[in-house]
């Protein structure tokens, strides 16, 4: 569940600042074709990395991944990997 990846905020923080958590001037340089996955409930994020990121796109999952089965996150990402 989410309060296991709380643990992880932290470095996060580190790379990207406490004040902005879409890394603008990193994601923009980054040159790899990219899946950004996202719930439908909360895509705003995902919206902003992906319309600066040149090679990325966006996959809507009707739940966070910590709530979908490892069989669905991989229907998801298969297609991108093909």
């Amino acid at each position: 569940m989410m309060i296991d990846s709380a643990r992880a905020l932290p470095y996060d923080y580190a790379m990207v600042g406490d004040n902005n958590l879409v890394p603008n001037e990193v994601a923009a340089r980054v040159q790899t074709p990219t899946l950004v996955l996202t719930a439908e409930a909360a895509p705003a994020t995902a919206k902003a990395l992906v319309a600066i990121m040149p090679r990325a796109e966006m996959k809507t999952l009707r739940a966070p991944t910590y709530e979908l089965s490892a069989l669905e996150i991989a229907a998801a990402v298969l297609p991108f990997l093909s």
